[in-house]
């Protein structure tokens, strides 16, 4: 699961979405989050969370190169 906002390589994973959403302006957040869940994304998709942990998240399970 990810938290993805209009402006480009913005998605937070979810512990890091909580920590964002104490400190907003922080982060540059604006608008309503889009919330992506493994079945959004296509085989071997995946991005990495922009709140500074550096997470990968990893949609549908497939080879993830």
């Amino acid at each position: 699961m990810a938290y993805s906002y209009d402006d480009p390589g913005v998605t937070f994973c979810p512990s890091c979405h909580k920590a964002a959403l104490q400190e907003p302006m922080k982060f540059g957040l604006k608008g309503t989050p889009t919330v992506k869940y493994n079945t959004d994304y296509e085989s071997g998709d995946l991005e990495v969370c922009s709140g500074g942990c550096g997470k990968t998240i990893f949609g549908k399970k497939g080879t993830y190169e």
